[in-house]
């Protein structure tokens, strides 16, 4: 086994044991890894998520599903 299977490996351990909600980014915040704590804070179902989305994609579902307020999508957009 190489060296990076096994740290993603226990990467992967480590973010399955952790009780937060826990997400991970990539340098162009696009969505790596979550856990399933994270899941259960409802901001985004499950089934929504995938590996490679955009952070932007996750603040305007959770805009537009009323999870982050009233405020109007597009105010807090332009700063994605």
């Amino acid at each position: 086994m190489s060296d990076l299977s096994l740290d993603m490996k226990v990467s992967h351990s480590v973010l399955l044991s952790i009780q937060e909600g826990v997400k991970i980014y990539d340098q162009q915040f696009r969505l790596i890894a979550w856990n399933e704590s994270y899941c259960k804070l409802g901001f985004v179902p499950r089934e929504h998520l995938r590996q490679g989305m955009p952070l932007a994609e996750i603040l305007k579902y959770c805009a537009e599903s009323g999870v982050l307020g009233e405020d109007n999508p597009t105010n807090w957009r332009r700063g994605v």
